[in-house]
């Protein structure tokens, strides 16, 4: 993890080619547009269906089972 971190610490990124310094904030409406956004949103609700599959699995696994033949 530490080798990662530092490789992504000292990686250059290209800057941007446009300056937004001088505009407003971009609307609710254009931020759902931008394909990284739309990413990190479906990125989330991937990692929540992620633990709540997990955690039932869990779950599932605890319960003592019976055997019908016993």
């Amino acid at each position: 993890m530490v080798v990662i971190a530092l490789a992504i610490a000292f990686t250059r990124y290209p800057r941007s080619s446009r300056c937004d310094a001088g505009r407003p904030q971009l609307a609710l409406r254009g931020v759902a547009q931008a394909a990284r956004a739309v990413c990190v949103i479906a990125q989330f609700f991937y990692v929540g269906a992620q633990v709540g599959t997990w955690s039932l699995l869990v779950d599932f696994a605890k319960k003592p089972r019976t055997c019908p033949n016993a």
